[in-house]
């Protein structure tokens, strides 16, 4: 992808049809965003798709499903899937049952959770498998829970791969009683991740991993017990630390997003300081879900009793997705999943009817006065995928003229 900036030689009027063009009432100075959204499609056979995350190569991996299906027939199962380059991929074709993506890294790994429904009739992920250039590595089943689980059902699920090759998983117990401990695979070793304060007695503590980033970093939430209150940890190099904001993810640079449970709010933890994220215009509560390195969030924003809307919040301001798309997209936004460091977000929205998954590509950013006031000179830094040095850029209809040149 290409990264290019032109200047734009205009009078005003150049200005207005940019305006026009992006739908945004902007005035001097302004800075601007705009979106083309991708539809992902489904796997053959299956008629919806979800996105869960994206890597910085732009490859997206997510789950598809059929919204009608015939319940034992190969098409009835919900599929891992890996999109690249307008191709959609089955993960793990060669697995029968349910396969859920736990995350994808830089180098294009990614972890696979597979269900089975062997042991004992119980429905539970109980394999996890390593997905690397179409081969699949087993990682192991219920051995990550080591020998005092007994004769209990292991419910594995991985949730995340670092450029390490570091996963993230969680093995939950069901037999009577609640309880989960985190894990880090690496290279066929497993560290547990422990727990915030220790149990009493083995196993009735939980601890839950829910993102890791590339230093070897996990935040997650740790409780004692089923009967007392947890709290959100950050871990790393075997010491797991108490943060105050419930984290759902963390970036290259150590910076925690999540949810503030005192104000219901969307908050950015940095260096024990927790910075109140806001809502979008009329709601009152929000919650942020993934942040990149450049420290853009993307995340939730809603008031009791409406739908939620998904937000992107970058340089100080949350703004609506939904209303940076184009005009007539066809498309209604309906939650994010991830950001990566080109600010290409994906997410699952509703698109003639079926839910897919989606990503949204910025395609025009940071339209700016060079000198101030309404003529002059205009900078426009336009992002495309394809765009090549040399290109001819064509804001719109008749715009580009005698008064308007691009170098």
């Amino acid at each position: 992808m290409k990264n290019l900036s032109w200047r734009v030689i205009a009078l005003v009027v150049v200005w207005e049809c940019l305006l026009a063009l992006l739908g945004h009432p902007l005035t001097w100075p302004a800075a601007a965003q705009v979106y083309i959204i991708t539809d992902l499609g489904a796997l053959p056979g299956r008629t919806d798709s979800s996105a869960v995350a994206i890597n910085n190569s732009g490859q997206v991996i997510g789950r598809s499903w059929d919204s009608n299906p015939i319940w034992g027939t190969p098409t009835s199962t919900t599929r891992a899937f890996l999109w690249e380059n307008g191709v959609i991929t089955d993960l793990a074709p060669t697995l029968p049952e349910d396969t859920s993506p736990g995350g994808i890294n830089n180098k294009g790994q990614v972890v696979v959770n597979s269900r089975f429904t062997t042991i004992g009739g119980h429905a539970t992920y109980t394999q996890i498998f390593l997905w690397q250039n179409g081969q699949l590595t087993n990682l192991g089943g219920s051995n990550f829970l080591g020998s005092e689980c007994g004769g209990c059902y292991p419910h594995l699920s991985a949730s995340g791969i670092n450029d390490s090759g570091q996963v993230i998983l969680t093995g939950r117990y069901l037999v009577g009683y609640s309880s989960a401990e985190s894990f880090i695979w690496q290279n066929d070793q497993v560290t547990s991740l422990g727990f915030l304060t220790p149990p009493d007695w083995y196993p009735t503590g939980e601890t839950f991993a829910h993102a890791i980033n590339n230093i070897g970093q996990v935040v997650g939430w740790s409780r004692r017990s089923r009967w007392e209150p947890g709290g959100t940890f950050l871990w790393q190099n075997g010491v797991m630390t108490r943060i105050e904001i419930m984290a759902s993810d963390i970036n290259d640079q150590g910076q925690v997003v999540g949810y503030r449970s005192d104000i219901s709010r969307a908050g950015l933890w940095n260096n024990g300081v927790i910075k109140d994220l806001g809502t979008l215009p009329g709601d009152t509560n929000s919650s942020a879900g993934r942040i990149n390195s450049l420290g853009q969030v993307i995340g939730a924003s809603w008031r009791p009793g409406s739908q939620s809307r998904p937000f992107l919040y970058s340089n100080g301001v949350m703004v609506d997705l939904n209303s940076l798309l184009l005009p007539d997209s066809g498309w209604v936004l309906e939650s994010v999943s991830d950001i990566n460091d080109a600010g290409q977000i994906v997410g699952t929205g509703t698109f003639g009817g079926r839910s897919r998954a989606f990503l949204l590509t910025p395609v025009i950013s940071d339209i700016l006065p060079d000198h101030g006031g309404n003529t002059g000179e205009v900078t426009v830094t336009i992002v495309h995928p394809g765009l090549q040095e040399g290109a001819t850029v064509k804001l719109e209809p008749n715009i580009v003229g005698e008064n308007t040149k691009v170098i």
